[in-house]
């Protein structure tokens, strides 16, 4: 029996030493997949003033119907600077269409800013895999997509997006 564990403890230690690898190398990815959503957009949209991306996050008020909707907006105007809108929007939960609660719209959004912005990104990422599909009916969203309508990442678990929480508060807390 001790021989049968001295034989077994390394292949257990290789592999969880394979997984932890496999684990940093899709966080490694999904950075670098993040930087390159949000560069790409930076970059496009310096001659294409109409590309936008945008990160929405439904909760499930309303059950399998969904609930209220939130927004981040990123664009770029003719001054060529990046600026932000959010948004919230409610649904009904009785088959109404969402009526905006609250908006606030022209945040400049700074390079300092692109590190949140990836981290907000980076655990939407982590949830998702390629393909992505699109649902009618759901509870909890959440999505990144451009604006040619390309999705980026979607989920349709109980994923909690603190991150996207967290970049909402800096962007409409700013000076």
């Amino acid at each position: 029996m001790k021989n049968l564990v001295i034989y077994l403890l390394p292949l257990l230690l290789l592999s969880c030493s394979e997984d932890t690898k496999e684990v940093m190398e899709e966080e490694v990815e999904n950075q670098r997949l993040a930087e390159s959503i949000y560069d790409s957009f930076k970059s496009d949209s310096k001659s294409d003033t109409t590309l936008s991306l945008s990160l929405m996050r439904i909760n499930d008020r309303c059950g399998e119907w969904g609930g209220d909707m939130e927004v981040i907006k990123f664009y770029r105007k003719s001054d060529l600077k990046i600026y932000a809108d959010y948004s919230i929007s409610n649904e009904s939960c009785e088959g109404q269409p969402f009526r905006n609660v609250y908006m606030k719209i022209g945040m400049q959004v700074y390079d300092r800013d692109n590190e949140l912005i990836y981290a907000t990104m980076i655990p939407l990422l982590n949830q998702t895999d390629i393909p992505y599909e699109h649902f009618d009916n759901y509870g909890f969203y959440s999505e990144i997509t451009q604006s040619d309508g390309t999705t980026k990442a979607s989920d349709l678990s109980h994923f909690s997006w603190e991150a996207f929480e967290d970049l909402r508060e800096k962007l409409i807390h700013r000076d």
